[in-house]
């Protein structure tokens, strides 16, 4: 018997990245992250936590926090010469602290998750639930359409709203 021919060809579509999807992943992200570690995402993965004493981000690990980065995790963190001033002007070196036990890490882990679990929690199921009510509501509004059509217009075709 003869084989039946398609009517229809197969199209295939080019992957779109979705921004609210990625805004909701992040969000949902960093919570779980600064519920584990104490740290948002960036801070996580490059290890710069803000420091009063240089007022700005700065890589400075120690172990009498509660903050946990990747780098202390992978055993990156060796001690970093740090420069302040004194209050007469001159400057002096500060040193930072040898690097967390691996096991020390984990129970500050531990602690921060039992802290946090109730915020962790709450944001994993209250922010995908406003996002899908947020997406109804731009639909039927027609916003999403008419910010595709502008990405389109752009030439962003990979991204839709």
């Amino acid at each position: 018997m003869a084989r039946r021919r398609k009517s229809k060809t197969t199209r295939r579509r080019k992957k779109t990245i979705s921004i609210t999807n990625t805004a909701q992943g992040l969000i949902v992200g960093n919570a779980m992250v600064k519920g584990a570690t104490n740290a948002n995402l960036m801070e996580f993965f490059t290890g710069r936590v803000y420091n009063p004493t240089y007022s700005d981000y700065a890589y400075f690990p120690t172990d009498a926090d509660s903050i946990i980065t990747l780098p202390e995790l992978l055993g990156m963190d060796r001690p970093l010469q740090k420069l302040t001033h004194s209050e007469t002007g001159r400057g002096y070196n500060i040193t930072a602290r040898e690097h967390k036990p691996t096991g020390l890490q984990l129970e500050t882990m531990k602690e921060n998750i039992m802290t946090n679990w109730l915020n962790m929690a709450s944001t994993a199921v209250v922010v995908p639930v406003a996002f899908k009510l947020g997406k109804k509501v731009m639909t039927k509004a027609g916003i999403t359409r008419g910010v595709n059509r502008a990405f389109d217009v752009v030439g962003l075709k990979e991204v839709r709203f």
